[in-house]
């Protein structure tokens, strides 16, 4: 059976948004395998959706729907684009952020190492951003990608994830390169004794970077998963006004089972997280605000 993505628009009283295919959802299938990973919304109102599609292979796909739920034809003439980037291995585009000039850019991951895929509001890959419109870490760090974030003075692009089963998170410069400022070889990473995933990075109005994410066994929650916080300067080092050492490791849940997969800034230095939580042998949905 094939698999496809799909997308749906709620209104404020939690019913589909009917002005959206009529069905207020959309159905979308290209390959025989085709999944649907982020979506980001550009200031007209166009849908951006980071996605994996393929037949014997997965390619990092891009899509762009109109605000009735259409194909935008003027991206890539089709709406859609996919990038074979790592020739022939599965590719996969897991998160994705709109630039102010109509550039986008994906966290994306192929076999063992992660990195950013940079496209232009055409379709096309943006080959100003490493030459060839995305870039990798080393596949050494056998890295994979979860989030990604912007910090808008500079452009420099932050990527969050797991390295090794450790915390992770890198800094490229705007134009595609590992930015050596950050932390001295333009990643960080942490151990903190056991499987840790960093999902989602913030960055605050000002400049500095919150990431969310779990501490724990596996990415699905599960016992003695913990929810983390780590908030860091701009350079990289752990930001000591946070919880007086930059970090912070909590629970929703007894005994542990809780995550956090995003964050959303609600004031200057005030933020929402979001996860999940395990109470009573059921999963539920969490939310916490700092």
């Amino acid at each position: 059976a094939n698999t496809d993505m799909a997308r749906a628009i709620f209104a404020s009283d939690g019913s589909l948004n009917t002005t959206f295919l009529t069905s207020g959802a959309r159905m979308s299938g290209v390959g025989s395998t085709d999944y649907g990973f982020a979506v980001a919304l550009e200031t007209n109102g166009n849908s951006l959706i980071a996605s994996s599609i393929g037949v014997a292979t997965l390619d990092a796909g891009l899509f762009r729907l109109d605000t009735m739920g259409n194909y935008d034809t003027s991206f890539h003439t089709d709406g859609r684009n996919t990038s074979d980037i790592s020739a022939g291995g599965h590719d996969y585009a897991v998160s994705i952020i709109a630039y102010a000039d109509s550039r986008y850019l994906a966290a994306a991951q192929r076999p063992n190492d992660t990195g950013v895929v940079r496209w232009h509001s055409n379709g096309l890959l943006d080959t100003g951003f490493h030459t060839d419109g995305h870039h990798y870490y080393p596949p050494m760090f056998r890295s994979w990608a979860q989030g990604i974030a912007v910090y808008p003075p500079n452009g420099k692009v932050f990527l969050i994830g797991q390295t090794n089963g450790d915390w992770m998170i890198g800094r490229m410069e705007s134009s595609g390169e590992v930015d050596t400022s950050f932390h001295t070889d333009g990643y960080w990473t942490t151990d903190w004794g056991s499987t840790d995933w960093a999902y989602h990075g913030l960055v605050q109005t000002d400049g500095r970077l919150t990431v969310v994410g779990i501490r724990g066994g596996s990415a699905n929650l599960g016992a003695a998963t913990f929810y983390r916080i780590h908030r860091h300067l701009t350079d990289g080092r752990m930001d000591t006004s946070f919880s007086t050492d930059g970090f912070l490791l909590d629970t929703y849940a007894p005994a542990g089972n809780s995550g956090a997969y995003a964050a959303i800034e609600r004031a200057p230095g005030r933020f929402c997280i979001t996860g999940g939580a395990v109470v009573n042998q059921q999963i539920g949905i969490a939310c916490y605000r700092y």
